[in-house]
């Protein structure tokens, strides 16, 4: 192994927790069970437990018995285990292909540190882009590729999709930064990437055309650091706000059949309540229904910005210039903006009904708009 490939290798290790180990140790395939108790001793990895430590002659199993999952259970420190793999790796030998490999399982455990773009497959209704065999794809991919740039691929199942981790062959020593991930869905016209440079992404996107027997390639209004977000947000538009009961099966009952409701017994409370009245009650009831009819009762996608683009002409006032649009930028940004718009209705902050390009964010697949004046016919 060179002394490239073990910084790459130590890069990546170190950028994963302690929790995220087990799952390395068992689907990355550099690793042997059979390396872990030589590699122990060698390295002197102190357990919580001593009777799995060398030398410990009370009749209880030894560090023989070791395996990835309980040296992991046994209390090693992060700091040993990342020894211990790059050891390992020193005695098998691994090459660019598997850090490539490794690197694609650290970006599917924590895909929020990374920016993700969806974009739209374009075809005609006789195309069929439906994606069958993930490992034919691959091939084809590859090969596309392979006339239009140097590069090396590599492909995982993940979550029911299909990812790639293209590695774009670069002048850098490791060329770790130089690598596109795209995830594909079956049964869907939408993909989604990490940002990729203008050179490159023509060379990529016209593989993927070739490939997928596609017509054109469109960058969709959506992107965020939360992956799952987008997926939810361009594969289920039809299953957001209040049609969200039916995605999470929330539904007990046919909706068009009518029951009659039963008549709740009322408890002591509720007896004492009756006399109590909010001044505001109908208010409150209204916006509750107007809320959970746009939202719905479930979360909502995450996502860190909502940003509007304004283009109308200003109104109200004689002096106001009339011939030049007004323009001007908007953004909302937050750990969940859509659920913060959601609760501003909830709380009477936001006047209802809400207009569409905030009431529909979720089913629109989109977080970036352009608000203009309406053409008139």
């Amino acid at each position: 192994m060179t002394a490239n490939n073990l910084k790459s290798l130590q890069k990546i290790l170190k950028s994963l927790s302690r929790d995220d180990l087990p799952y390395i140790f068992e689907t990355w395939e550099c690793l042997s069970n059979a390396d872990i108790p030589t590699l122990v001793d060698e390295l002197n990895v102190n357990l919580h437990r001593p009777r799995l430590r060398p030398n410990v002659n009370d009749g209880l199993r030894d560090i023989s018995n070791l395996t990835s999952i309980t040296l992991i259970e046994e209390g090693a420190t992060k700091k040993k285990i990342v020894e211990l793999i790059c050891e390992a790796c020193k005695i098998h030998g691994i090459h660019k292909k598997d850090l490539a490999d490794l690197d694609l399982l650290s970006t599917q455990l924590h895909p929020e540190r990374k920016r993700w773009i969806v974009y739209e497959i374009i075809t005609n209704e006789d195309s069929n882009t439906e994606i069958k065999d993930p490992e034919v794809l691959c091939e084809k991919f590859g090969a596309q590729l392979s006339l239009l740039i140097s590069h090396d691929l590599c492909m995982r199942m993940h979550n029911r999709a299909i990812w790639f981790r293209v590695g774009l062959k670069s002048r850098s020593k490791t060329g770790q930064g130089n690598a596109v991930f795209i995830v594909f869905h079956p049964h869907s016209p939408y993909f989604i990437t990490t940002p990729i440079r203008q050179k490159a992404k023509e060379v990529i996107f016209q593989a993927l055309i070739d490939m997928l027997q596609a017509d054109d390639i469109q960058e969709c209004p959506l992107s965020d650091k939360d992956l799952g977000s987008l997926q939810e947000m361009t594969l289920m538009k039809n299953a957001q706000g209040s049609f969200s009961k039916y995605r999470f099966n929330q539904v007990h009952t046919n909706p068009l059949v009518k029951t009659r409701g039963k008549k709740r017994k009322g408890s002591i409370l509720d007896d004492l309540n009756i006399h109590i009245e909010n001044e505001n009650g109908k208010d409150d009831h209204r916006r509750q229904e107007l809320t959970t009819d746009v939202f719905g009762s479930n979360p909502q996608p995450k996502l860190l910005k909502l940003e509007y683009k304004m283009r109308t002409q200003l109104r109200g006032r004689e002096l106001a210039p009339s011939e030049e649009p007004f323009r001007c930028v908007v953004k909302f940004e937050g750990t969940n903006v859509i659920e913060g718009i959601k609760k501003l209705s909830q709380t009477g902050l936001a006047s209802l009904p809400l207009p569409g390009h905030l009431a529909n964010v979720h089913s629109m697949a989109k977080n970036r708009f352009l608000l203009t004046d309406k053409k008139e016919s």
